[in-house]
């Protein structure tokens, strides 16, 4: 009940008005990310604020330099894309730290999760251009896999 409370008064704050429309889309709305987003709710993540938050510094950054090469490699005339489709050996056994994995992916610019494989292990990414997949490979490992690992443990 905390929860939906919670994100009630935070609707309420955002939308500055409290009318009673607002009060009641907004508790219906509540209640309705709750009921949908229970089964993550009652994961058991591992409390590291300062681990989490340098981790999400890090793919902050990375979205904003992502950006910046992104534009350069598109408004450059002269620039050739090579796109590539790499596929992702991954680790990770966590749903959840799989669902992070690959949204990381598809919020940095230039790289796209296509699919995800989970009978091998693998999720198939698209990237707007590379001269080595393997070097994409790596970065996707020890960039967001190897912290959510460390982050996901017991």
């Amino acid at each position: 009940m905390f929860w939906i409370l919670l994100f009630w008064a935070v609707w309420l704050v955002l939308w500055g008005d409290f009318s009673v429309l607002s009060f009641a889309s907004g508790f219906i709305l509540a209640c309705a990310v709750f009921y949908y987003s229970k089964p993550f709710l009652n994961h058991n993540i591992p409390l590291r604020p300062l681990k989490w938050s340098v981790f999400w510094l890090k793919v902050s950054y990375d979205i904003i330099l992502a950006n910046f090469t992104v534009a350069k490699q598109v408004l450059n005339p002269y620039e050739q894309l090579k796109p590539a489709i790499i596929e992702v050996p991954t680790v990770l056994e966590d749903e959840l730290a799989l669902a992070i994995f690959c949204s990381i992916i598809n919020i940095v610019p230039g790289t796209l999760t296509m699919r995800i494989d989970r009978e091998h292990r693998l999720v198939v990414v698209h990237v707007l251009s590379t001269d080595t997949p393997e070097a994409i490979l790596q970065e996707l490992k020890t960039r967001y896999e190897k912290p959510l690992l460390q982050l996901f443990a017991s």
